[in-house]
């Protein structure tokens, strides 16, 4: 019945699954369904192993807890649809498909599986077609079938979506995070990966892997492939504490396109292009110096490409029927936060040291003060720098250097690490200031400026809301509306306080600033079905040793058991955003955790099918089995490992779905 059935069946899926992709909701049930298919796939695995083996099964459920409905089975062979409770006795030799309420696994209840039936406490010997009289190879067998049927499913999953040309981030650096470990061993943005400890990249998830499973504290051998040449680096990684995880200090490659139409600027992945002169890899760092240049006040922005060509990108003016988003009113405050060097490499480290705090740019006799970090950005459009003035030892020194260009100075800055601490110190804003939100805004007079507020001062008071920190400053000012004056009250360098009254302003609105993110994707090449296939298995064998590696590095230290240990909630919500971005990337998603299934049900925890290899290992090496005490007392200490286990699963689910 089912191989006539089976063509009808296949339709039904390449027919509904596009379909129930493009409903509303649609996402979400096919995520659920995917979910589902895994584990029915694994449970099918033993039911089918027990049929090869004359093993009588009694409960094929999907999911746990009370039963919904289902369909039941006599002796002879008949079956019906009930709803709620079984009504057919399982010792009736009666045979239970059901749906249960709880869908977070599924279970096989095969006859005389549960320690007592059949055993040593009812006092009978099991029945032929019991589980307990099957030999200890037919045991094997039955229990091994689920994982068994994970990988299968795995490798069946990785070669459709790389036969069908899934696209893949590459394992290419878009940023490095200056002063973290890729920096220091001077990795650079445009860098491709090749391997990490003789392991190959072949995609971002993979390089992502590698580093989390490197060695916490000797040097890690990382291949990178620079233009046309293969360069080698030691890196010695950081430990993330917010992820909880190893980290190098780098992120993935993107395009950016600046603008619409036949105007716009598409800036590739490891395109080098000029932003206002100054220099950038990709896009990622494009769009960092392109927010840069409007901190500096410039607008519209210049980029240039490799071949020369020049395009300025302004706003496009807000219609009449679609105006811009208003700004709210700002009273022009910025935090003040000096620069302070945390590395110095290269050249920089000749005349900068870790502890200098930059406070100004020297350009000849022009001194240009630096109140953050944001502003020591700015420099690199700047048309040449002689010198740096810096606070060293609590005493202000001058630093020469020589750099002619935007460049030089970009290069000079892309050495120096540096860190900005924020209080309630505070700098007043320029007439013309360049703010972007919901569109792009300008300053059209200078508030805080024109009513006094000194550089570096702390605000003590905004109205009658006392302040602390940057955070206060921010709420305070939030209620502010144009036109109505407000007092400040700061800190003198004396030890006393003044107070001044800040006349907020409209900011006036410029257009609409039109970026888009372009994501950098490759897609998988082979040369046949062959290949491909060979392809899957190998994936499904790289991921199979990835989870053994990481319960490994959850047990050192590596990775925060707290932090990145997920429940079923994360899974479901994760396969929902992986269908929503299209059928190919959910069937990777799900052939991942199809090779997760198998792995974690082959551990040797009591209750678990790895927990079964152990009892029939003991049974061989003792010469009989385990007493179905014994055996019930270790499956009670899986069992509460078990529920530890589901409470910090469930604990980071509901954390990540809430913050």
């Amino acid at each position: 019945m089912l191989k006539r059935r089976l063509p009808l069946h296949l339709l039904s899926v390449l027919v509904g699954v596009p379909i129930l992709a493009a409903i509303p909701g649609g996402s979400m049930i096919l995520a659920i369904l995917g979910i589902s298919f895994l584990i029915f796939i694994h449970e099918w695995g033993h039911f089918y192993a027990c049929r090869l083996t004359g093993t009588r099964t009694e409960t094929f459920s999907i999911g746990f807890g009370p039963r919904l409905f289902g369909w039941e089975k006599d002796r002879n062979g008949k079956r019906r649809f009930t709803v709620g409770r079984r009504q057919l006795d399982p010792a009736d030799h009666a045979m239970d498909f059901r749906i249960a309420a709880v869908p977070l696994g599924g279970y096989v209840k095969m006859a005389g599986e549960i320690a007592g039936e059949g055993g040593t406490i009812t006092g009978r010997p099991p029945e032929p077609d019991e589980f307990p009289s099957k030999s200890a190879w037919a045991r094997t067998f039955i229990i091994c079938a689920g994982v068994i049927m994970n990988f299968i499913t795995a490798i069946v999953f990785y070669f459709i979506t790389i036969q069908g040309g899934k696209a893949y981030r590459a394992p290419m650096l878009g940023t490095v995070t200056k002063g973290a470990a890729a920096w220091q061993a001077g990795l650079e943005a445009g860098d491709r990966v090749v391997s990490i400890n003789g392991k190959k990249t072949i995609t971002w998830i993979d390089l992502q892997m590698e580093i989390a499973f490197a060695d916490r504290d000797g040097p890690n051998t990382v291949v990178v492939q620079r233009g046309n040449e293969k360069k080698t680096f030691e890196v010695t990684p950081s430990y993330d504490e917010e992820r909880g995880i190893l980290a190098f200090g780098v992120g993935s490659v993107t395009g950016i396109q600046f603008g619409e139409g036949e105007d716009a600027v598409l800036v590739g992945p490891d395109e080098h292009v000029l932003v206002d002169g100054a220099p950038a890899v990709g896009g990622a760092e494009a769009m960092r110096l392109y927010n840069n240049a409007l901190q500096a006040g410039h607008f519209p922005v210049q980029f240039q490409n490799a071949a020369g060509k020049r395009i300025l990108f302004g706003a496009t003016p807000a219609a009449k029927d679609a105006p811009l988003e208003d700004a709210g009113a700002k009273v022009g405050l910025a935090a003040y936060a000096p620069p302070k060097v945390t590395k110095a490499r290269g050249q920089a480290a000749a005349s900068l040291a870790e502890g200098d705090v930059l406070r100004a740019a020297l350009a000849g006799s022009k001194r240009i003060d630096i109140h953050s970090g944001r502003e020591l950005d700015t420099l690199v459009f700047e048309p040449s720098l002689s010198g740096f003035e810096i606070e060293r030892a609590g005493k202000t020194v001058k630093i020469d250097v020589a750099l002619p260009n935007p460049a030089a100075i970009a290069g000079f800055l892309a050495n120096v690490a540096v860190k900005s601490k924020t209080d309630t110190r505070v700098y007043p804003l320029a007439a013309g200031t360049l703010y972007e939100t919901a569109g792009l805004h300008r300053y059209p007079s200078a508030p805080a400026l024109e009513a006094g507020i000194p550089v570096g001062a702390p605000v003590k008071k905004i109205g009658t809301v006392l302040v602390r920190e940057w955070s206060d400053i921010l709420a305070a000012l939030k209620k502010t509306q144009a036109g109505t004056s407000i007092d400040i009250t700061y800190g003198k360098p004396d030890g006393t306080e003044a107070t001044a009254s800040v006349t907020p302003v409209a900011l006036e609105g410029l257009g609409r600033v039109q970026i888009t993110v372009v994501e950098h994707k490759e897609r998988w090449e082979t040369d046949g079905v062959g290949q491909a296939f060979a392809m899957g298995a190998g994936r499904t064998w790289r991921e199979t040793k990835n989870v053994f590696r990481t319960i490994g590095a959850l047990f050192t230290g590596s990775i925060s058991f707290n932090k990145n240990i997920a429940g079923p909630i994360t899974l479901i919500t994760a396969s929902k955003r992986f269908a929503e971005d299209s059928l190919l990337r959910l069937i990777w998603f799900l052939a991942y955790v199809s090779v997760m299934l198998a792995v974690l049900n082959i551990l040797p925890i009591p209750v678990l099918d790895g927990g079964h290899l152990v009892f029939i290992l003991i049974e061989k090496i003792k010469g009989k089995p385990l007493t179905d005490e014994t055996i019930f007392r270790f499956q009670k200490v899986g069992f509460l490992m078990l529920l530890v286990l589901m409470f910090f699963a469930f604990k980071n689910d509901f954390t990540r779905l809430f913050s």
